[in-house]
């Protein structure tokens, strides 16, 4: 049986109904300080996307909603 997909629909469209603001994508490189209970740890990353209520990030730490954490990105480069 063939599948017809829905060339309208993209992969962050998945989420869209739970979200209060809209998102964009946005890709940087990062790095995450992130605080945990045995100190301060750090990791680089790349964004995902971006919107009112918060970024979407990409790395190895674990971290979750809630979380204390700093994001350090350069938006652009000075020549």
């Amino acid at each position: 049986m063939p599948v017809h997909l829905d060339s309208a629909i993209q992969p962050q469209d998945a989420n869209q109904h739970f979200r209060r603001h809209a998102r964009t994508r946005f890709s940087v490189s990062l790095r995450l300080r992130h605080l945990s209970g045995s100190g301060v740890r750090a990791t680089h990353g790349i964004s995902l996307d971006i919107g009112e209520g918060g970024l979407r990030v990409l790395v190895e730490l674990d971290v979750h909603t809630g979380d204390t954490v700093a994001i350090d990105f350069r938006l652009w480069s000075r020549r």
